[in-house]
């Protein structure tokens, strides 16, 4: 808990006493505020967490450290996979170089949001996504993960300067580069159910306060490209200059190239794509094509066509998540029954004509929250890597009343699932 919270105490002291008899072990431990050389934000709350774990299980060769983030529900099908998954890594003597990570869903609250909130982080959870097959080399976790306690001892823990205000990806670096490239990655295919972006107010309000809190989470998002001036600083200790060059191990220069190919997809391409298409656009306004060079008019018709392919390439993969959304929704629709929490808490099923509009909102949404966030971030870079640490705005806990994914009122028994 954070020191700064004036009801810290009050609140941890509630959840030990709500859930002590659920686990075997619950411990609250208060960040203060304030330290030297700490930047505001959920990587120092987790440096000062993991330390404390790191007193009280000093060897550390069979403890995990998992991240998640307040609103994070998940499956207990995750810590079966992990305890096994970790087992197994420890038989082969790779547990200190593992990292596990579970694919994301936004399934608690979209129907509550705006299309572009919704849209946006469907697009989020599909670069997520986008790393979770068997053998993945390289996959940087969203928001939840979960890394050896050995590891973290191995690496010095998460950094807590500014530059590591994106904690996740800058974790994963740290550990990519700490291990010389030799970092395994194990996805879990047990979703974390997320909870979108989103306003209590209720009308046009409510939309313009999810749109506002979506913008913030976007533009602290986009704060995080400065990850890749981190990675370039590693590349370039690895090579030489600050340590020999006998610390070249990567596993290969193929996986550095797909390192960085993730990093200029996260952190250059929502700025580029938008101003590349709009130059192709507009140059044709100007030029007359029986002047313009044939090289240049080639690549305009290429492109074009590559845009049109893509195009169609993300409505496919919009199709493809309707059918993922609705088996996690429905799996953790189960899971909450037996659970008896059912009516404690929400679910978001994607169903009627009107879920399929959004896929059309997705260049709106990227232009909205990606490229206007990442030039907002690159732009304020040049004058500051500090930024004023803002916690998104999420749903309040709640009862829930109305009707289940499949029609039936709140408490029904759900229907055996077969997938």
């Amino acid at each position: 808990m954070e020191e700064l919270d004036p009801n810290a105490e009050t609140v941890a002291m509630t959840l030990i006493q709500a859930f002590q008899g659920r686990f075997r072990d619950i411990q609250n431990t208060l960040h203060p505020a304030r330290l030297p050389g700490e930047a505001q934000g959920k990587s120092s709350n987790i440096s000062w967490a993991a330390r404390r774990v790191s007193e009280k299980y000093p060897d550390g060769d069979n403890t995990i450290v998992t991240v998640i983030d307040a609103d994070t529900n998940l499956s207990p099908t995750y810590f079966g996979q992990l305890a096994r998954m970790f087992r197994e890594d420890q038989i082969l003597q790779l547990s200190v170089t593992c990292l596990y990570m579970p694919p994301i869903v936004f399934d608690r609250n979209a129907h509550k949001v705006p299309p572009l909130v919704r849209m946006a982080d469907l697009l989020w959870c599909g670069a997520a996504l986008s790393g979770s097959y068997p053998g993945t080399s390289i996959a940087p976790p969203a928001s939840v993960y979960s890394v050896p306690l050995a590891l973290v001892n191995r690496v010095g823990g998460w950094d807590t300067g500014p530059e590591a205000i994106g904690e996740d990806l800058h974790m994963y670096l740290k550990c990519y580069f700490a291990t010389r490239g030799e970092l395994n990655i194990r996805p879990i295919y047990s979703p974390a159910s997320q909870c979108n972006s989103s306003s209590e107010e209720l009308g046009f309000r409510g939309v313009v306060g999810s749109l506002r809190a979506r913008w913030k989470q976007a533009v602290r998002h986009m704060w995080g490209s400065l990850d890749t001036g981190y990675a370039v600083q590693q590349v370039w200790k690895l090579l030489g200059r600050g340590g020999g060059k006998e610390n070249w191990k990567v596993r290969s220069y193929l996986h550095l190239f797909i390192l960085f190919h993730r990093l200029f997809e996260a952190h250059f391409l929502p700025s580029l794509l938008p101003l590349s298409v709009l130059s192709s656009i507009i140059y044709p306004w100007f030029i007359p094509s029986v002047i313009t060079p044939w090289p240049l008019l080639f690549a305009f018709h290429c492109t074009a066509h590559l845009r049109n392919i893509a195009f169609c390439i993300m409505l496919f993969w919009f199709y493809l998540y309707e059918h993922y959304h609705w088996i996690c929704l429905t799996l953790r629709e189960v899971e909450m029954c037996k659970a008896g929490l059912y009516d404690e808490t929400d679910f978001s099923p994607r169903r009627g004509s009107w879920y399929w509009m959004d896929w059309f909102f997705f260049p709106v949404a990227g232009l909205i929250f990606g490229f206007c966030p990442m030039v907002v971030a690159q732009w304020s870079h040049l004058w500051t890597e500090h930024l004023v640490y803002h916690v998104t705005a999420k749903p309040v806990r709640s009862g829930r009343s109305g009707q289940n994914v499949f029609g039936g009122p709140v408490g029904r028994a759900v229907p055996k699932l077969d997938v």
